[in-house]
């Protein structure tokens, strides 16, 4: 085992940054179980918060109060169109003799006449029938019925210029106008449910991104500010279409992938720094520097070790010999002595440690190591008088061994 280590999950191939790491580690371990009950317990307390927000936000609250007020006045609105259309009947269309069923098969001038005039009245009726549909509601059909008006215009005029439609054809145009006034009533049946979902759709979009925002950093933190900001700013306006609901919930949903991505991310890298603290700890050695990049270990009996923990779950270990003053001079043998003395030593302890890791759930490999040339070890200078002391007490044994 050499002087520089980096060690890297066999489970998990780092080649995005941005890849779930739990996934690197064994479903099931004390580390996995660990992290899942972080995320539930993060998860209950974004969406607590959100909650408390979502009833200080004035915005929200005065779209609600709006929208509510709206599909109480329309409701009557809706209901009167819908009986407007149930009172429509394509069946027997005005004007219709009782006979209209009745299909003639002779072939006389009497019988041909008959049913000319028959599909005279028919197309009249479908006529009458269309013109009676209330025009508001034709704008919530996507102009079905100015079509199918149109077309009934068509129809009279191949009528009277000859020769007259297929009586199946009218037959089909019938079954079209009754299922376009079928649908129509269904449409009108469910318009307050449809608002009453759209208003839900846009509570759930802002209470999801007041939870993202619980849990962002950085600049997914200021995206989130941004998209709630847009959203905002549309329901002040008072109507947001159907295509900007949907254009919010897709940049929504490509924000919450990144955020719990990069949660779940941090959660893992926490519960590895706190695994590698606990192992080293038992083992004796003694932490001198954290930060978010790694920490600084003294191993027992002289010199340190330098971890740095990697965004995809690699840790890179670095041996450093130690002085008690700011000697740029090279190691001399007692001091080359005590540092590969130590490096065996911490050979020893890295196997142990990657064993404990091994146990909690992290499946490491050594993926590089190399000896560290006399020339390039690394120096520090230990300043504190105390740490000195304890250091001088500690490494004097191993020195003098060293040099027998």
């Amino acid at each position: 085992m050499s002087g520089e280590i980096v060690v890297a999950s066999s489970l998990f191939h780092a080649a995005a940054a941005a890849a779930p790491l739990l996934g690197a580690i064994v479903v099931g371990s004390l580390v996995y179980q660990a992290v899942k009950a972080h995320q539930e317990q993060a998860r209950l307390e974004a969406a607590q918060a959100a909650r408390r927000r979502m009833r200080e936000l004035q915005q929200w609250r005065a779209f609600q109060e709006v929208q509510q007020a709206r599909m109480q006045a329309e409701a009557g609105h809706w209901q009167a169109l819908q009986e407007q259309l149930q009172a429509l009947s394509v069946t027997d269309p005005p004007g219709a003799p009782a006979q209209a069923a009745e299909r003639p098969h002779a072939t006389g001038f009497l019988q041909q006449a008959r049913a000319v005039e028959e599909q005279r009245l028919r197309l009249q009726g479908l006529a009458d029938l269309l013109a009676a549909v209330p025009p508001e509601l034709d704008e919530h059909s996507a102009g079905v019925f100015d079509r199918l008006a149109e077309e009934v215009g068509r129809l009279q005029q191949q009528m009277e210029q000859g020769p007259p439609p297929l009586a199946s054809a009218l037959d089909t145009f019938q079954a079209l106008v009754e299922e376009s006034i079928d649908a129509a009533r269904q449409r009108l049946a469910q318009q307050p449910q449809r608002q009453a979902d759209r208003l839900a759709e846009l509570e759930a979009l802002l209470e999801r991104l007041s939870q993202l925002g619980g849990m962002a950093q950085g600049e997914d933190s200021n995206r989130i500010e941004d998209l709630e900001g847009r959203l905002l700013a549309a329901l002040e306006t008072g109507s947001i279409s159907a295509v900007q609901t949907q254009g919010f919930r897709d940049e929504l949903q490509r924000l919450a992938t990144r955020v719990e991505t990069e949660r779940d991310n941090r959660l893992v890298r926490q519960q590895l720094q706190e695994r590698v603290r606990v192992h080293l700890e038992t083992m004796g050695y003694r932490r001198l520097e954290q930060d978010a990049h790694g920490s600084l270990w003294g191993i027992p009996g002289g010199e340190q070790v330098r971890i740095a923990a990697q965004p995809d779950l690699r840790l890179a270990f670095q041996l450093q010999h130690e002085r008690f003053s700011a000697s740029q001079a090279p190691l001399d043998g007692a001091e080359l002595g005590l540092l590969r003395q130590q490096e065996r030593r911490w050979c020893g302890d890295l196997k142990t440690l990657m064993q404990g890791l091994n146990a909690d759930g992290f499946r490491f490999q050594v993926e590089f190591e190399r000896q560290i040339p006399e020339e390039s070890v690394p120096v520090v200078m230990v300043q504190d008088v105390e740490e000195i002391l304890r250091r001088q007490a500690n490494s004097e044994p191993l020195r003098r061994r060293e040099t027998e």
